[in-house]
């Protein structure tokens, strides 16, 4: 019995990995989007693609009623999903509030996420270090302020209601994501440099 394949034409993804084609037309369109990392975290980012490499993605993040909320840094290989042309987001699009000269990150600079927190670093006062694999509910805001091959020492700011500030060592391979400019971040630090 001869079967009739009714995917012919289609371009089947290497798992793990988004089309370059499609990216790269996001990218240029600054088309609004929801990204997935489903082995991550159940969570949603919802933003523009602003830059993308063979290891990393850079996204950068609007609320649900168009305001900026950040960029973040996520690995691309864990990226399963992007969505756009939803009503959802259309309705969100329309909102949009877009920063008028978003920070460009080169993302082809960094052979790794920890190197792209490395660098970013140095470029804001503070960064959210999320390690999702361990609690996707944890996020991280401060400091780097050493590192070695396994462990990172984080001068880590505490909630805005308890203005703690403290350290944390933890171990560099738990970080899945790298949030910075979002306006909690730019709210703790300020209240910390006080």
């Amino acid at each position: 019995m001869k079967t009739h394949n009714a995917l012919v034409g289609i371009n089947y993804i290497r798992p793990g990995y988004m089309t370059n084609q499609f990216i790269t037309e996001l990218i240029q369109s600054e088309t609004l989007v929801d990204v997935y990392r489903d082995e991550i975290k159940a969570e949603t980012l919802r933003g523009i693609i602003r830059e993308c490499s063979d290891d990393l993605m850079c996204i950068e993040k609007y609320s649900d009623y168009g305001a900026y909320d950040g960029t973040s840094i996520v690995e691309r290989p864990h990226v399963n999903r992007v969505r756009w042309g939803s009503r959802e987001l259309g309705g969100t699009e329309k909102l949009l509030q877009k920063i008028a000269d978003p920070k460009k990150i080169d993302l082809n600079r960094f052979a790794s996420l920890w190197d792209a927190i490395v660098d970013l670093n140095g470029e804001y006062v503070s960064l959210s270090l999320h390690i999702e694999r361990i609690d996707p509910d944890i996020c991280l805001i401060g400091k780097v302020i050493d590192f070695d091959e396994e462990f990172v020492l984080l001068d880590e700011f505490g909630t805005l209601r308890t203005q703690d500030k403290r350290k944390l060592l933890l171990t560099r391979a738990e970080i899945t994501r790298v949030d910075v400019d979002g306006p909690y971040e730019r709210d703790i630090a300020a209240l910390m440099s006080r």
